[in-house]
């Protein structure tokens, strides 16, 4: 009984392990995407938002980005200005960020579909 509990632990350590990994292979995949589409450390922030959530609405990104400001950020406008942004320097290699109304935005990858 041990000995399985003991090989329990052991499985539950590299399970936590492997996940810890994939994170860091997920954080190093978006650095290497924005490096190749000279993206702000801002923008990053914001294209990691787009590709894990698909959809973003406007106070999850400004949480995200500003939240832990003692001032609070700047005005919400900025956000806009950021997502324009975003879209001139993503377009070349075929990914589209599409605004709905009310909504946020949304990220279409090269294939057609959402990311």
């Amino acid at each position: 009984m041990k000995e399985i509990a003991r090989l329990r632990d052991a499985c539950d350590e590299k399970e936590e392990r492997i996940r810890q990994l994939e994170a860091e292979i997920t954080r190093l995949d978006d650095m290497a995407e924005a490096m190749r589409f000279g993206l702000t450390p801002t923008e990053l922030k914001l294209w990691a938002m787009l590709k894990r959530r698909g959809r973003v609405d406007r106070q999850a990104i400004y949480t995200v980005i500003y939240g832990d400001r003692a001032d609070g950020g700047p005005k919400p406008k900025t956000i806009d200005v950021l997502m324009c942004k975003l879209r001139h320097k993503v377009q070349p290699l075929g990914y589209q960020v599409e605004s709905s109304y009310g909504h946020g935005w949304r990220l279409v990858s090269p294939k057609g579909g959402a990311a």
